[in-house]
Parts: structure tokens; sequence; C-alpha cells
């Protein structure tokens, strides 16, 4: 996926190479173009297609928000450790959900038969839509046993 690596190198901060949670840093890149980006992969439909309206939300108004104190300070080598704090944890906060959304929207394809043919075809679902058949499919057995487990007239 061409967009992970970005998700993992969202901006430079001074300390942020260093960091115990191993982020590349691109260095050599200005934040708005970074940020230009991760908008178009989150508008493009298909990089990150599995993440939730929330997340997305989330992951825009961290955004804004780093863009605000880079800009606010005039720059990343000028913002005090309260600002750096505060653009670390956006930051951490968008690899995080963008990372997930990423896996999410992998596809994953299997070849299987339907009843009745002889003949394999590709059933291609992203990881999400493999959960969500999951957890449906679990939800319905669920029903099925409780209303089984009913008494006679209850």
């Amino acid at each position: 996926m061409i967009f992970k690596g970005l998700a993992m190198a969202l901006l430079v901060l001074p300390f942020a190479a260093t960091a115990a949670s191993g982020i590349d840093v691109e260095k050599d890149r200005p934040f708005p173009e970074q940020k230009a980006e991760v908008q178009a992969a989150l508008a493009d439909g298909e990089t990150y297609a599995e993440i939730n309206p929330q997340d997305r939300s989330a992951v825009l108004g961290a955004l804004e928000r780093i863009e605000f104190e880079l800009e606010s300070a005039g720059g990343i080598d000028v913002l005090d450790r309260e600002a750096q704090v505060r653009v670390f944890n956006d930051q951490e906060l968008v690899n995080n959900l963008l990372t997930r959304a990423g896996e999410d929207s992998r596809l994953v394809c299997r070849r299987s038969r339907k009843v009745g043919s002889h003949f394999p075809t590709n059933v291609c679902q992203t990881v999400a839509e493999q959960r969500r058949l999951r957890e449906a499919s679990q939800d319905q057995m669920k029903q099925l046993n409780s209303h089984r487990m009913l008494p006679p007239g209850g």
C-alpha cells in the first residue's frame, strides 16, 4: 500500500527520529504536502476504503490541529515542549487510525465453488468485510440458539 509509509511518517519533529515507537520521519518534506497526500488518500475511496466516518473526522481534525500548531509557531523548530507533545500525540493518532484503516481495507481473495457447480470462482473481500460477515453469522447463530432455548409457551 503506497500510503502506509506516509501514515507512519507524517511530519518532522526534532525528537521523533529517536522516538521509541520507530516512526520513520520524512525530514525533507513540508507538512502541507504530507497533509495533502493523506487527504487525497482519504478521498480516493480505495486506500482507506474501510475507514469509518468518526475515524476519518478524527484524522482530518488532527491534521488541522497539527497544521495550526506549526503555522502558529512559525515552524517546527520553534515549537515549545507543550506544542511538541500536542503535535506528537496528534501524529500518533493519525498514524494509528490510518494504519488500522489501511489494514481493514486490504483486499483478500480466495477461490471457492458455488453449491451445485464444479467451476471455481474468485471471491474478493476486504478484511473488514470478512470480519463483518463473520460477526453477522455469529449473531444469527446466537439468535437461533436463543430462540431454541426458550421454554414452550414462553
